[in-house]
């Protein structure tokens, strides 16, 4: 039986191929949130078949410079 290579993002479980196929064909804008222990990253991401779109990103850093003490 010959060796099947996989992706690297499927064997981390990072990425669920089913859901962002079933997504990349609505060809609609979709919000990826990226949480980790002190930060926040929200993205409007745009999907292309060149490749992913970020329209706009917002981090928790920068509401931190704008005065916000949540």
């Amino acid at each position: 039986m010959p060796y099947s290579k996989i992706l690297r993002r499927l064997r981390e479980q990072k990425t669920n191929y089913k859901k962002r196929g079933s997504m990349l064909m609505g060809k609609r804008e979709f919000i990826t949130v990226n949480i980790s222990n002190q930060n926040t990253l929200v993205q409007i991401v745009k999907p292309e078949i060149a490749g992913d779109k970020i329209i706009a990103s917002a981090h928790s850093r920068n509401l931190l410079e704008k005065g916000w003490k949540g």
